[in-house]
């Protein structure tokens, strides 16, 4: 997500390097396994419900820009500060409607199980 200091626009360095991490050799469970790593600030072998959400939009967030580049890289630089801002909305959304979904199954399969 990005974010302004003093006017200029900054990047969480996680959310960067877990998005970066699908550029990285090795198979999809070592690189989901890193990114998991990066966002367990603390540790405890766990994410809270926004440091999931921030993983699964870092995820997002690189294939919309690798998409976005493979098709045509100049037409990104004219791209109006609008459009970004759209994109970017669209992937925070798209991070919040997958982590809800994905809970309400994890939910819906253990009911009574606890």
């Amino acid at each position: 997500e990005k974010k302004k200091i003093l006017g200029k626009d900054l990047v969480d360095i996680k959310e960067f390097s877990v998005g970066l991490s699908l550029l990285c050799a090795g198979n999809k469970s070592a690189k989901l396994t890193n990114g998991f790593e990066l966002m367990d600030e603390d540790c405890q072998g766990y994410l809270t419900k926004d440091q999931l959400t921030n993983y699964i939009r870092s995820y997002l967030t690189m294939l919309v820009g690798i998409s976005l580049l493979s098709k045509n890289p100049q037409k990104h630089e004219s791209m109006s500060d609008k459009r970004k801002r759209d994109i970017i909305d669209a992937v925070s959304n798209g991070a919040r409607w997958t982590l809800n979904h994905f809970l309400r199954k994890v939910d819906n399969k253990c009911k009574g199980k606890f």
